[in-house]
């Protein structure tokens, strides 16, 4: 069990999760508000109807691919430096999310006979793109914290970015100092069946 943890139901894991998304979507739409205004100029992109009409369905990818060209042709060195690194977590905690969302598909409880264990999210499905992979994993209330601190995090730096670019007055608070993204560690691989099957046989 977590040290700090009080998980201790299924229902418990749900309602983590469940804050989890919450806080993902305000990070995805303060990557999306920081677009649109960038798309006039303004921070305030509601004023102007076309940046709506331009970001709204845009999905992360796009996001993605249309803040880092503003980054690199439109913004300030520091600012398109800063844009650039937070684009990198956003980034990677898109894969987290994904990950989580489209793979959790069943909660187990704790441990019967061991009471210092929490619930698990378990992952078991498989993508075809070219070749067969499967993907098998079990997520921890620990690793459903540490995306939420992330998701706050991009949505913190998203927003600080935002007002200081556009807000009207006052000086610009000094953006922060970015540290690299977490590692993609959430897809682990398994031999896909037809694999399984060969290592069987030459066991």
């Amino acid at each position: 069990m977590d040290e700090d943890s009080e998980i201790l139901t299924v229902s418990d894991f749900f309602s983590l999760l469940g804050f989890y998304l919450t806080r993902w979507n305000a990070a995805e739409q303060a990557m999306r508000k920081l677009l649109a205004s960038l798309a006039i100029n303004d921070m305030r992109p509601e004023l102007d109807i076309r940046s709506i009409i331009l970001t709204t369905e845009l999905g992360n990818r796009g996001i993605s691919i249309a803040l880092e060209s503003f980054a690199n042709e439109v913004l300030p060195g520091p600012e398109g430096a800063f844009l650039l690194k937070l684009l990198k977590h956003y980034k990677a905690e898109t894969t987290y999310r994904n990950y989580y969302v489209h793979g959790i598909s069943i909660v187990f409880g704790k441990d019967p006979n061991d009471p210092n264990t929490d619930p698990i999210g378990v992952i078991d499905y498989s993508t075809s793109k070219g070749k067969i992979t499967y993907y098998n994993d079990a997520i921890s209330p620990s690793d459903i914290r540490l995306a939420i601190d992330n998701a706050n995090m991009i949505y913190t730096w998203a927003t600080q970015l935002t007002f200081n670019l556009f807000f009207p007055d006052g000086e610009p608070t000094p953006l922060p100092d970015i540290p690299p993204p977490r590692r993609d560690v959430c897809k682990r691989r398994r031999p896909g069946m037809h694999q399984r099957q060969h290592l069987s046989s030459e066991a």
